[in-house]
This record gives C-alpha cells, structure tokens and sequence, in this order.
C-alpha cells in the first residue's frame, strides 16, 4: 500500500469527530419523538455468533441484524421486524413465528423445522424479496404469508403446507418440494428452474402462470397432482392436466388474457405465436398502467430461445412508443420509473461492443405525440443508415419537453460515423462528422500510397482498398441522409435544444477524444 493510501486508510479508522457520550444523547433526543424507542438503536448491526437463542423477540425491532451458527429455539418472533438482516447456518426449531417481517433478509444453510403456533404454521409471515440459499423448510404450514419476488436457490421443502401463500414473481431454481400440498399458494408469474416434486400437489388454477410451469409438467416424470373439483379424489395427474391445453388455450386468447396464453405457446414451442402474445400483452399492460407485469412479460420473452436482439429491442419500442402517446401522470412515471430499469437491462442487454449514450434535449411537449414519434423515426432512420448491426433502443424521459436517451452498441467505428451524423442531422453541428471524414480520408490516402509502393501485391489488400472507396462513397451519400433529416425537423418545427454523448463501454483506443464525449447546445456559437 503507497503512503497517500496508508494515510488515507489510517484517517477512516480514526475518525473521532464525534464522541460516543454525543450518539447517546442524540439517541435520547430522537427516542422522544417514536413509540418504538428500540427504532434508534446505537449498534447499526447487531451481530450474534454461535449462540442458542431462546427469547421473546415479540414486537422488537430487530433489522438490519446479523446472525451466524445460531440456534433459535422457543423463541417468540410474534411481530418481530428483521428487514434486511444476514442469516447465516441457522436453525429455527420450535419458535413462534406470526407476522414476522423477514422482508429483504438473506438466508444461508439456514433450516426451519415445525416451527410453533398450535399446528407447525408460520402465520402472515412476509418473506418478500428474501434470499434463500441451501436452505430447508420441513413439516412447516405457511398460512396467509407473503414472499413475493424472492430468491430460492437450492432449497428443500418436506411435508410442507402452503394455505393462502402469495410467493408472486418469485424464483425457484434447484428447488425440491416433497410430499407438499400447495391448496393455496400464489405462483402467478414465478419461475421455475430445474424444479422437482414428489408426491406434491399443485393449484389448477395456477399453473399457466408459472413461468416454465407447463413446460415442467410436459418434460417431468415426477409424482405430481393437480387439484380438480371435477374428480372424486379432488385431484387428477399430470396427463389428465396436459389434455386440457387446448381448452385452456382457447381461454385465455378469447379473454386476452396473454401472461398465461404466451406461457402456453412457448411450452408448445410455438415461439412465434409466444412473441406475438407478448407484445400484445405489453400494450395492454401500458393501457391498463399494470406496470409491474411489464417484467413478467420480459423475463417470459427470455424463455424463447428463437429470439434474436431485434426481437427484444422491438418489445422495448412498443414500451416506448405506449409512454410517448399516452397521457401518463406524475403518479404513472413514478410507477413506471421503478421497473423500467430492470425491464431495459432485460430486453436491451447489449451484445459485446463499444456502447454510446445520447442524449437529445427538444421542444416536444407531452401532447405533440406526432412530433414525438417523427423524430424518433428519423433517430432510428440515422441509425439503421449508418449500420445495420448497431443494437439499440431508445428512452423517453418527460421532462417537459421532452428528453430523449439513446443507447447504442456497435463496433467503434460504425459508433463513430453514428455520432457525427446524429449531431449533423439533428443539430447541424458537423464538428465531429467532419473528424470521422478525415480519418477515413486519411486511412484512404496511407492504403492508396501503400498499395503504390507494393505495386497492389496481395488481392487482399486490393479488396481493403476497394472498401475503403466504397466508404468514400457512402460519405458522398450521407451528405444527403444529413440535408434530408435536416429538412424533416424544421418543416415539423422540432426544436433540438441540445445534443450530448458519452462512450461508456467497449474499446475506445486510437479514438479522438471529441468521441469519447462531447456536448453541443443550439445556443452556442463554437
């Protein structure tokens, strides 16, 4: 470690700003204005090693708490809050456990074995967006609890129960459910991942929603049984079930219901049908402001193993072009912001390449959506002119006017030769197009005078040479791409206020530094 470093570290380690006799007393002053006086609590974390614990934990606040090769045992967590505590190789054996909050917490080697309210039951406890990781469940009831976007990776469930469980979007995957009967558990648009069951039963009614559930069931040979009030038994096989897809089929696509019709057809393998089904559902998910689904959708569109990247990227325009010509309020974008990050990363995840974000600021008002929508075509016609495999998807942020960000992933020069025709195209600016224009001119004149000295010796450098001069003639062109864009924006009365960019990903080496990033306002006189 270099000196600057060792100082650096030694000045984090002796911080001593503020006195211990200091955190007491603004303790003391902040319990006076809560109920629960243990919200303030001095230790951050609480941290328990190789302990037994036998205490009642009833209406504590126990968060953001740490626990390692410890073992609960009659232990009373009636209403007990652990949001985002750390359980590592833990035992949970004869505890009460009804409406805890396990909200967020991280489980590992962890088992929880008939845990106590009368029957084995864990009432209303609220497992959502928890972790389990080589974890096991045995002679557990879960009543009326929650674990909706959770994380089960290599977890065991015996002889368990589940009545009125919503486990919705969670993940199974390496997940082993024996001798279980799952009467009223939620799986709508969980997904399962190399699942096995024996003599488990599952909810008729849920199946088609489980991404990859029917698919399961068609590839299985596991003992399962399904629910059915039209046999004696209450239940019928696996088979009996498989039968009835084209009834279920013909359901879900008479009542547009697209989440289980889409899940259908792509354990059909009828993949096209699958993708048409998505997109529908997207529209309609957008219209009905049902954005959460919106990742449902994305992750059951991942399923499809025909798709190329033009396939995802159009599912992400339709996303785009429903927040472009609807009415969507404050409310509605706050929403939406909190699943349009992930449903981007889910369907533009970009292929190997140098990546280019662009940011378009205009005078486009959240009303004028045919302005909206014949920019964005002259975008993507720049685009699609300058490379035909450039990957790329295009965001509208309303800031009133409008801001458009576009992210584009291509090999570097074809990057470059996008950047300088958008900022000629759109703004005028011609700085950069004309930079790209004398490196190609320059790389034509050094494979001309090479080509001369050795007397065009190899074919192959004749072909260099022959594409290089057709680049010579595609700049020739793109004068006209530029004047042709230039017109449909001021004969629209767009107004591009500014325009800016940053690589932010993929080899840049050789480049000038105007490429890397740049930034050009319409007010400027550069």
């Amino acid at each position: 470690m270099n000196k600057d470093n060792e100082i650096l570290l030694q000045n984090a380690i002796n911080d001593t700003t503020i006195s211990q006799e200091d955190v007491i007393k603004a303790q003391i002053e902040l319990k006076k204005h809560v109920k629960n006086k243990d919200f303030y609590r001095i230790d951050q974390y609480k941290i328990n090693f190789g302990t037994q614990i036998s205490k009642n934990y009833s209406n504590l606040n126990q968060r953001r708490s740490f626990y390692s090769d410890c073992y609960f045992t009659k232990s009373n967590f009636t209403n007990t809050g652990f949001t985002g505590s750390i359980f590592s190789n833990c035992n949970f054996t004869n505890n009460l456990l009804k409406r805890t909050v396990f909200d967020s917490c991280n489980f590992r080697q962890c088992n929880f074995e008939y845990s106590i309210n009368g029957n084995n039951t864990l009432e209303g406890t609220d497992f959502n967006n928890a972790v389990f990781v080589e974890c096991t469940f045995e002679g557990i009831t879960f009543d009326a609890g929650m674990a909706s976007n959770a994380i089960f990776q290599s977890v065991s469930f015996k002889e368990c129960v589940f009545l009125g469980m919503l486990w919705e979007a969670a993940t199974f995957e390496d997940v082993y459910f024996d001798n279980c009967q799952m009467k009223g558990l939620n799986f709508e648009q969980c997904v399962f991942d190399n699942i096995h069951m024996n003599n488990t039963r599952l909810l008729f009614p849920t199946i088609p929603y489980i991404i990859n559930g029917i698919k399961y069931l068609m590839q299985t040979d596991d003992n399962v049984q399904i629910s059915s009030a039209n046999s004696s038994s209450g239940l019928i096989k696996k088979e009996e079930y498989l039968k009835l897809l084209p009834i279920l089929e013909k359901f879900y696509y008479g009542t547009k219901n697209y989440f289980p019709l889409a899940n259908i057809y792509v354990a059909q393998n009828k993949y096209q049908d699958a993708y048409n089904a998505i997109i529908n559902g997207v529209r309609v998910a957008m219209q009905l402001r049902s954005f959460r689904s919106l990742r449902s959708f994305c992750i059951l569109l991942k399923t499809i193993p025909v798709l190329e990247p033009k396939h995802f990227n159009f599912v992400y325009e339709c996303i785009q072009n429903e927040i472009g010509c609807q009415f969507f309020s404050s409310t509605d974008y706050y929403i939406l912001s909190r699943y349009l990050g992930e449903v981007r990363q889910l369907l533009v995840n970009g292929k190997d390449g140098t990546v280019v974000g662009i940011t378009i600021k205009t005078n486009i008002e959240s009303n004028e959506c045919d302005k909206l929508g014949i920019l964005i075509s002259v975008i993507n016609s720049i685009i699609d002119y300058s490379s035909t495999n450039a990957n790329n998807y295009i965001e509208l942020r309303h800031y009133s006017p409008y801001e458009i960000f576009c992210q584009i992933t291509a090999n570097p020069e074809c990057i470059f030769y996008i950047i300088g025709i958008i900022y000629s195209g759109l703004l005028g600016v011609d700085t950069l197009y004309k930079k790209y224009k004398e490196n190609i001119k320059n790389e034509i004149d050094e494979k001309k005078s090479l080509a001369q000295i050795e007397l065009i010796k190899a074919q192959t450098e004749q072909i260099k040479i022959d594409n290089l001069l057709k680049k010579e003639q595609i700049e020739k062109q793109s004068s006209e791409k530029i004047k042709h864009s230039q017109q449909i924006i001021q004969a629209n009365q767009i107004t591009i206020n500014s325009i800016s960019h940053n690589i932010t990903a993929g080899s840049i080496l050789n480049c000038d530094p105007i490429f890397q990033s740049y930034s050009y306002s319409a007010s400027n006189n550069q």
